[in-house]
């Protein structure tokens, strides 16, 4: 397993594509409508942006397109797949095997190895012990963590965590990587560590060669500049323009990557 880009990139196709959708939780003078109409595309091979406050409903829009929450009205398609014409085992296995998730708070297993951990999703999809050990080794290869593969998280560092993390969100080879506040619990150095490995991963290939996309939902400024594109979200829609402000404090980091030089450690 690899997440390094490929050196040639596989055509852009439409990764997700939103049309007019709607989700309400609660009734009545309890309710509250979370989206309001949404409509949102996404081309393959690109790292989107989900910014907003607390409450605008990023998480509700990010939880209908992986298949989590199905929406009260309008239409979503992932890799051309209408996630309403799937129901019970069909849904579930489709949102297995195409869409991985990285949390902010890590959600590894404590009494695990850092291989266990990994392996987790595809013993639960019916791969091997032996084989799901060995492909989740080499996913923690692929980040970095090659020499870790038996230290429990108490054992590891934070930024290590979450490379774990990602290791177990790609290791069941998925097209579309969702990322809820992956950066949040972290220093600046680690943060921006952790998002060259997720945009990495955003220009990297499947085993089929076809192109993944990655969407983060975030508040952390500080990796604005990783984004292909940034939308912002307020009140349940997505805004036409996004405020000045992302689109500065996006270039300012950009800016700031040139003056000292780019990269990180990995």
């Amino acid at each position: 397993m690899t997440i390094a880009p490929p050196t040639t990139l596989a055509p852009q196709t439409t990764a997700i594509r939103c049309v007019g959708l709607k989700k309400s939780f609660g009734k009545g003078a309890t309710e509250v409508k979370a989206l309001r109409g949404v409509d949102f595309e996404v081309k393959s091979g690109s790292l989107v942006m989900l910014v907003g406050p607390s409450g605008c409903g990023k998480t509700t829009l990010v939880s209908i397109i992986s298949g989590v929450l199905d929406a009260d009205a309008g239409s979503v398609e992932l890799f051309g797949v209408d996630w309403s014409t799937l129901r019970g085992d069909a849904k579930t296995g489709r949102r297995g095997s195409v869409v991985g998730f990285v949390f902010q708070q890590f959600n590894l297993l404590a009494p695990l190895s850092a291989v266990q951990n990994v392996a987790v999703p595809l013993v639960i999809r019916g791969v091997s012990q032996r084989e799901a050990l060995r492909r989740a080794g080499d996913a923690l290869a692929a980040v970095g963590l090659g020499d870790r593969l038996r230290s429990r998280p108490s054992q590891l560092s934070g930024g290590q965590q979450q490379r774990v993390a990602i290791a177990r969100a790609l290791v069941g080879n998925p097209r579309l990587l969702v990322c809820d506040e992956p950066t949040a619990a972290l220093d600046a150095v680690t943060g921006q560590n952790i998002m060259e490995l997720i945009k990495n991963a955003s220009r990297s290939l499947d085993d089929q060669g076809q192109s993944r996309c990655v969407l983060v939902v975030t508040h952390d400024n500080r990796v604005f500049h990783y984004a292909d594109r940034i939308e912002q979200m307020d009140d349940g829609m997505i805004k036409a323009k996004a405020d000045d402000f992302v689109y500065q404090e996006q270039q300012h980091h950009v800016d700031d990557r040139a003056r000292n030089g780019a990269g990180g450690h990995g």
